[in-house]
């Protein structure tokens, strides 16, 4: 269970201003849900987004994945072993996690909060620092959205904004809760809701807590005012997801 939650001074190096104060499990609605219960296999994957609609492939109708494969393994979104393999049909000849892509079909997710169980497997061997596992939210198209950055090689936790194809850090720390664990569960999370002056707060989330905070002026980028698609975005990093939620927010 996360909970959002106000922090008070002792913690402002981390957390400014945090007004979202509801334990979202209990007091948010519900808008989408993914447990990935199922059989082990293919949801779908690389393969299925390019192919014709006439050909058989691993289409899901929650998900699409532009690149990689999203994996189902003991109840459990898996992104397969990190490779540089264009996914087949049926990933047997590799995952194609280097470059894991995945967000939802639907694109109506406004202000929200996403929160899931994230273990990281381990990254490639050579890499960059921004290696790691982010959360797209308001995803418009490849160009516009915000990435919270919940788990990074360097060991830090960000916020980004794409606008117009270009990227724009908007905040980012560094602290003894924001390494990248591997090999054990952490709860992750990012939030993004509109403020009254036409700003944009987003909020990164790690152990259930939020770490970081950060605002988009006003007047930067007006896609990103609107509703959009969630995600899953991975980068030479092997990992599970498990129980995704998307839960409703304001800014009160």
């Amino acid at each position: 269970m996360i909970a959002w939650v106000a922090v008070g001074c002792a913690v402002a190096a981390l957390v400014v201003g945090l007004t979202v104060t509801a334990d979202v499990d209990h007091e948010r609605p519900l808008l989408f849900q993914d447990l990935f219960d199922g059989p082990d296999e293919v949801i779908t994957n690389h393969y299925a987004y390019f192919a014709p609609p006439y050909e058989d492939a691993h289409r899901s109708s929650t998900w699409e994945v532009e690149s990689g494969c999203a994996l189902r393994d003991g109840n459990r979104l898996w992104s397969g072993a990190v490779d540089g393999v264009e996914p087949d049909k049926e990933c047997s000849n590799g995952a194609g996690a280097d470059v894991f892509r995945m967000w939802t079909k639907r694109r109506d997710f406004g202000d929200v909060a996403v929160s899931f169980g994230l273990r990281n497997e381990g990254y490639a061997p050579v890499g960059e620092s921004w290696d790691g596992v982010k959360i797209y939210l308001r995803r418009q198209d490849g160009d516009n959205f915000y990435t919270a950055e919940v788990n990074r090689r360097e060991g830090n936790v960000i916020v980004q904004r794409k606008c117009d194809g270009r990227y724009t850090l908007l905040d980012g720390t560094r602290s003894a809760v924001t390494p990248a664990f591997e090999h054990e569960w952490d709860e992750v999370g990012g939030t993004v809701v509109n403020l009254p002056d036409d700003e944009v707060r987003i909020q990164v989330v790690r152990q259930g807590e939020v770490v970081l905070e950060a605002v988009d002026p006003a007047g930067t980028c007006d896609v990103l005012r609107k509703p959009g698609r969630i995600g899953i975005r991975g980068d030479r990093t092997e990992f599970y997801v498990d129980g995704l939620d998307v839960r409703g927010l304001s800014a009160d």
